[in-house]
C-alpha cells in the first residue's frame, strides 16, 4: 500500500511541474471570437433609433522555450477581424445605414510567468507582451442625404499584461484561456476621405479588456515538448 503511495505521489509531482522545466519548448494556437448587439429607443422623439451588431474574431500562433522553471520567453503572430453594422432612425426622417470592417495583423514578443494551483492539473499565468501592430478599417455608410466612404490605417507598439488559466490535459497537450489584460497602445493613425488623405495623427491610449465573458470566447491549445527529465521524475520506488 505504502508503494502505491509512493508511486502516485511521484506520478502527480512528474504530471503537475514535469511541463513547465527548464528547456520546455511550447507550440500554440488560440482562437477568439465575439459577438455583441445593442440598440436604443427613446419614446419622446428627441434622440434616434440606433441598431447596432458588431463580430470579431482572431487567430494567432506563438512558440514559446521555458528559459527557466516556470518561466518562458517566446515569439508571436496574430491576426484580428471585425465587422459593425449599424442603422440608425431619427424621428425627422433622416436615416442611416452602414457598417465598418477591420483587420489587423500583431508580430512580437512575449514572456510568461506559469504556476501550477495545487496538484491539480491547472495552472495560472501571467502574460506579458511587445508588439508591433499594422492595420486597416474601411467605413461605408448610406445616408438619407448622401453616401460616405473612408479609411483608416494604424501602425504602432502596443505593450500590455495579461492573465489567464491553462489546463493540462496530458504532459504535452494542454488548453488555455485568457481573462483579460491591462496595457498602452501608440499608433500612428492616417484617415482617408473618398481615397484622399485626410488628416494624421498620433496617439498613446491605455486599454482595458476582460475577455472572459459569456459573449465572448478565447481558446488556445498548446503542444509542450522537449527538456530534461529530472532525476525526481525518472525516480522508480523500491519493493
Amino acid at each position: 500500500m505504502k508503494n502505491l503511495l509512493l508511486v502516485f505521489a511521484l506520478t502527480a509531482f512528474t504530471f503537475s511541474f514535469g511541463q513547465i522545466n527548464k528547456g520546455r519548448q511550447m507550440i500554440g494556437c488560440n482562437f477568439s471570437f465575439s459577438k455583441a448587439k445593442s440598440n436604443s429607443f427613446d419614446s419622446t422623439g428627441t434622440k434616434p433609433l440606433v441598431e447596432e451588431i458588431s463580430t470579431r474574431a482572431g487567430f494567432g500562433l506563438r512558440y514559446g522555450y521555458f528559459i527557466k522553471d516556470k518561466i518562458m520567453l517566446g515569439v508571436s503572430a496574430s491576426i484580428n477581424t471585425g465587422n459593425t453594422h449599424s442603422e440608425t432612425v431619427h424621428y425627422s426622417g433622416y436615416f442611416s445605414i452602414g457598417g465598418s470592417y477591420s483587420q489587423s495583423l500583431h508580430i512580437g514578443i512575449f514572456s510568461r510567468y506559469y504556476q501550477m494551483l495545487g496538484k491539480s492539473k491547472f495552472a495560472g499565468f501571467a502574460h506579458l507582451g511587445v508588439n508591433y501592430n499594422e492595420g486597416e478599417s474601411r467605413t461605408t455608410y448610406i445616408y438619407s442625404n448622401g453616401n460616405y466612404r473612408g479609411n483608416n490605417k494604424h501602425s504602432g507598439l502596443s505593450v500590455f499584461l495579461g492573465a489567464g488559466i491553462t489546463y493540462f490535459l496530458n504532459k504535452n497537450i494542454a488548453i488555455e484561456t485568457y481573462l483579460g489584460s491591462i496595457g498602452f497602445t501608440n499608433f500612428k493613425t492616417t484617415s482617408y476621405s473618398e481615397n484622399i488623405k485626410a488628416s494624421q495623427s498620433t496617439s498613446l491610449t491605455f486599454t482595458s479588456n476582460t475577455i472572459f465573458s459569456f459573449s465572448s470566447l478565447n481558446i488556445g491549445i498548446n503542444f509542450y515538448f522537449g527538456g530534461k527529465k529530472k532525476e525526481t521524475e525518472t525516480a522508480t520506488p523500491t519493493p
